[in-house]
């Protein structure tokens, strides 16, 4: 073999650099905590927690100080007399981040993280092994993974946890590599052992003839991860939370037609009871492009956007006005309680003021009075759930079938439109569709139909949920049934056309049906909403009757 190649074959099998490509330098980055690598040339990989106390002598040469499978409960015995239950086994202080688990039966062997880590990080584990917390910014962010052979944890959320345990982690290593060039051919008389040690690691290194490979090396060591200092940015924020930011918002225009800014810190405001007196006060109105609620809106399994409330799971909640059709508006005190990413979102979308809350929220927070919501999106809410309601006590069953779970976000975006876009309209559009015509009970509604009326319909006539819809109200001699079915018709057919086929002329007939009034699209689909909250009242009032009557 040439030179060039041997060469490169003694640098692989010395492994000088592994130590430095085991620790990132980026704290975001993962550290690999366990590892079982597969031969021939692999590595394995463990850690343990040692005591501050402890470090030097841990640095005075290359043994485990702990080792798979060690660090479990256990029982500590005098004669026959068990006197103490400890919780980690004794092992000078040393206590492993990862436990081993074998079973020794058909049950797989298990890396498990420890659960004090686990629970001082509050890290929730999903089906795939990955690890992930809620950051201060209320973020769910991926920080590790768990799995058969392998556990990596994030730098930084390991140096904090050591910083407040007052310990450090020793990753310790045994890397082995093969090679088919001999100890000859690398320089070597015979075989090569050396020690390394820094600050921070120390390593034994044997390169020797292997038994199923010409050359065999074998360095085995440890890297200490150390605490953050207490003074860091991270300690401080686990004991006193982190730094508060806040921004300046527009309240009003002035004399001479500027935008007049002022911060949303509360402790800078009127509130009314004396302090900051000048200040404006706490409710002063801020307003918001429609907009600003796409956000929340395009995430519906982390995000609730409510009638005068948006939340973010159970991270935070937002008090907001949105009964105003010309955007969203929000006291400036309680921007100040949003997360500082929350408040740059807001920030982007602020306008000047167009006028004072609605009566809807003067009514609630100024009054203490009962007001119901002027949203549209509330009445299809009110008439979609008591709808399902009468219609489980009155027939036994749902006549419009509940969504799967996967197709609950549908509810929420049947809503008056942030701007006038085309693809949010037909996105309103197809829930609409779904929720309603697609949803119908066909079989159970055929039910309700008298015999002797079917067997006067031509054969294949009891087709589509609006034909069998149609064909019930007909049965029963329902008065005022056909404008609700043509609206129904009218919304299937924009969604066909407009899901199904190129746009064209018979894409803009279906769209001039919903539209008859010549309105924007916004407008097009509030109204839409409205006949439909319509039709849903209707089929209420039918149902609630039905059983009595039929």
């Amino acid at each position: 073999m040439d030179a060039n190649h041997n060469e490169k074959e003694l640098e692989r099998l010395l492994q000088k650099s592994l130590p430095s490509k085991l620790i990132p330098t980026n704290p975001l980055e993962l550290v690999t905590v366990f590892e079982l690598g597969d031969p021939p040339n692999n590595i394995t990989i463990y850690s343990g927690l040692i005591p501050n106390s402890a470090v030097s002598e841990a640095l005075s040469n290359d043994q485990w100080e702990i080792q798979l499978g060690w660090g479990r409960p256990e029982f500590e015995h005098d004669g026959n007399v068990v006197t103490r239950y400890q919780r980690i086994s004794d092992h000078d202080g040393v206590e492993p981040l990862v436990h081993y688990r074998e079973f020794h039966t058909s049950w797989k062997s298990m890396p498990e993280l420890t659960e004090e880590f686990r629970l001082f990080h509050n890290l929730f584990q999903n089906d795939t092994g990955e690890l992930w917390m809620v950051d201060h910014n209320y973020e769910e962010v991926m920080v590790g993974r768990v799995v058969e052979k392998k556990v990596e944890v994030r730098l930084d959320l390991i140096r904090l946890y050591l910083a407040v345990r007052g310990m450090h982690l020793a990753i310790y290593y045994a890397s082995h590599q093969r090679s088919d060039v001999t100890l000859a051919e690398l320089g070597f008389t015979e075989e090569r052992r050396e020690d390394q040690q820094d600050h921070d690691s120390c390593s034994h290194l044997v390169v020797e003839d292997g038994w199923d490979a010409a050359t065999f090396s074998r360095r085995v060591g440890k890297i200490l991860i150390p605490p953050y200092p207490q003074t860091h940015d991270s300690v401080r924020y686990f004991y006193d939370g982190p730094p508060k930011s806040y921004e300046d918002f527009i309240i009003c225009i002035n004399d001479r037609g500027q935008e007049v800014r002022h911060t949303c810190n509360k402790g800078r405001l009127d509130n009314l009871f004396g302090a900051n007196p000048g200040a404006p006060q706490y409710l002063t109105p801020v307003w918001f492009k429609a907009a600003v609620l796409d956000r929340y809106y395009n995430e519906p399994s982390r995000f609730s956007v409510l009638d005068g409330y948006i939340r973010c799971q159970g991270l935070w909640g937002h008090r907001i006005d949105n009964q105003n059709t010309e955007g969203i508006i929000c006291a400036l005190g309680d921007l100040g309680d949003l997360p500082p990413q929350e408040q740059a979102h807001w920030k982007a979308h602020n306008i000047p003021p167009k006028g004072g809350y609605s009566d809807t929220i003067k009514r609630r927070w100024f009054d203490a009075e009962f007001a119901p919501s002027d949203r549209i999106e509330d009445d299809f809410q009110n008439a979609y759930s008591q709808l399902a309601d009468i219609s489980r006590r009155m027939l036994g069953w749902h006549f419009l079938k509940p969504l799967h779970e996967d197709e609950q976000h549908l509810l929420s975006s049947i809503r008056t439109p942030t701007k006038n876009e085309q693809k949010e309209f037909d996105e309103i559009i197809g829930a609409l569709v779904k929720t309603v015509v697609d949803s119908m009970d066909v079989k159970k509604i055929k039910k309700l139909i008298p015999p002797a009326y079917t067997t006067t319909l031509e054969k294949g006539s009891l087709t589509g949920s609006i034909s069998v819809l149609n064909h019930f109200f007909v049965s029963h001699n329902v008065a005022d049934a056909d404008v609700h079915i043509e609206t129904l018709r009218d919304l299937q057919d924009y969604r066909s056309k407009a899901t199904a086929h190129r746009r064209g002329s018979d894409w803009n007939l279906a769209l001039g049906k919903l539209n008859p009034g010549g309105g924007t699209l916004r407008e097009t689909a509030t109204f839409q909403i409205q006949k439909t909250v319509e039709f849903l009242n209707f089929l209420s009032g039918l149902v609630k009757d039905f059983k009595t009557t039929k």
